[in-house]
């Protein structure tokens, strides 16, 4: 459910919190730390958009969208783009 609230606070603007919360509830939720990424680097909060979304490729290593979506993240730091 905490996804669900999360997608509808995205479309209303207000969404890091509503996908913070998600992972809090279940924290195998690789969609959840994606999104939560997402939104992070939305909000240029760089370093915390990489650890969501580094833990988002720990969750499903199949997920290539996470691992696509931080490399500009990770580029605008300068680090390393593994997860590690």
């Amino acid at each position: 459910m905490a996804v669900v609230d999360g997608c509808r606070a995205t479309l209303a603007g207000s969404h890091s919190p509503a996908f913070e919360a998600a992972v809090r509830q279940d924290e195998h939720n690789a969609y959840a730390w994606l999104q939560l990424g997402l939104c992070q680097a939305a909000n240029e909060k760089e370093m915390a958009a990489i650890a969501a979304l580094q833990r988002a490729v720990r969750e499903d290593p199949s997920g290539a969208e996470a691992s696509l979506v931080r490399l500009p993240a990770v580029a605008a730091k300068g680090l390393r783009s593994d997860p590690a």
